[in-house]
């Protein structure tokens, strides 16, 4: 039988226990204690975010109040869209000098804006803006992704960085520290692929537009739009097309993202049309079709005419799902109509598949089906 002292002893113990549970739990940002043979480092598990839904508040709010951190639990966290604007804090310090010239970087050209402000003690020795609302000229260094200087704290002293990124886009955050050679050898790499990728489909457009030219076939001028419609939306998503056309900008990436979003949409409603579909109620969805494909006109009139401040997420989380049950729709009549018979509704269906399935990874992302609960 127990003692009474073991037994107070033991509930003393699994106090202090859950009370350092709950401190962990609602701690400040890990610090990371990073060397050169580091480098680059992935920074997303050492960061704390909070979700500012006024969009009102400043860095000295930040400094100043008593601000109900959350820890990130995945390298690259995934904040969804929202209206709000979101407040990452980390901690960095070294156990020996660098010399190199050290960069923070954000893998993703969608952000519209991002702040970063580094704080020593309790003031800020510096602030760089980022992202693809901001012109060239305006950005200490004008790459297709978020690249900002950091200047590391001697050794045995810790530098703050505070980070406030908005988008109407939705927000991944793959947050790293490098050198600068580290990140030009990889945005270098993938420029290589980019230019490859875009070259491909331009001379897919310029096949569909010949085709549909010369035979005045509806699937190719979908397909030509899709083509013409596609490579100006990956220019947005990928960072290329501020870096090839329009770098001095400001707005511009997010307006030619929903105007090529709207066409995307039109193409894959002349797809649908096009198609030798014989069921009994086959007029009845092509009048759906024709009816959302002249929906997108006022939509594409007003992305390219209303003030940015006026399209919220909510617009563009519309516009995604339609896009969705569009893409699902081509790929429905498509594969019926090859199980009746068509063959190049057998090759739409099998490369819809990939489309399909693309599109699903990316929708699992900006809607953080997996991690928005976490914050």
């Amino acid at each position: 039988m127990q003692s009474p002292l073991l037994t107070n002893t033991l509930i003393a113990l699994a106090r202090i226990v859950l009370i350092g549970l709950i401190l962990m739990s609602t701690s400040h940002a890990a610090e990371v204690n990073i060397t050169r043979n580091q480098l680059p480092i992935v920074l997303g598990q050492y960061i704390d975010i909070f979700e500012d839904t006024t969009r009102d508040m400043g860095i000295e709010e930040i400094l100043n109040g008593d601000i109900p951190w959350r820890r990130s639990t995945e390298a690259i966290p995934t904040l969804g869209i929202s209206n709000s604007a979101f407040w990452m804090y980390l901690e960095i310090t070294s156990r020996e000098a660098i010399e190199e010239n050290l960069m923070l970087s954000v893998d993703s050209s969608i952000i519209d804006r991002l702040d970063f402000y580094f704080v020593r003690g309790n003031s800020v020795v510096s602030h760089s803006v980022a992202g693809d609302t901001i012109p060239f000229s305006q950005i200490e260094q004008p790459y297709r992704v978020p690249v900002v200087p950091f200047a590391l704290a001697p050794v045995g002293e810790t530098t703050r960085v505070y980070i406030r990124a908005e988008s109407t886009s939705g927000i991944e955050f793959p947050l790293r520290l490098g050198t600068m050679g580290s990140i030009a050898l990889a945005q270098q790499n993938q420029l290589t692929f980019f230019g490859a990728f875009f070259s491909m489909l331009f001379i897919s457009f310029c096949i569909c537009a010949a085709y549909y030219f010369n035979m005045k076939d509806r699937e190719f001028l979908g397909y030509a739009l899709f083509f013409a419609s596609a490579i100006p939306f990956f220019l947005t998503q990928s960072g290329m097309g501020r870096v090839w056309f329009w770098g001095e900008s400001v707005g511009l990436n997010n307006r030619v993202a929903y105007l090529s979003a709207t066409g995307l949409i039109v193409s894959m409603a002349l797809l649908g049309q096009a198609m030798s579909l014989k069921i009994p109620y086959k007029h009845q969805v092509n009048f759906v079709l024709r009816y959302v494909a002249y929906l997108m006109i006022p939509v594409a009139l007003y992305f390219l005419l209303a003030p940015l401040s006026s399209i919220t997420s909510d617009t563009v989380l519309a516009i995604m799902i339609l896009g969705f049950a569009m893409a699902m729709s081509v790929c429905i009549i498509s594969g019926i109509t090859a199980a009746q018979g068509s063959r190049s509704a057998l090759y739409l269906f099998s490369s819809w598949i990939l489309i399909i399935l693309a599109y699903l990874s990316m929708l699992a992302y900006r809607l953080t089906f997996m991690q928005r609960a976490d914050f």
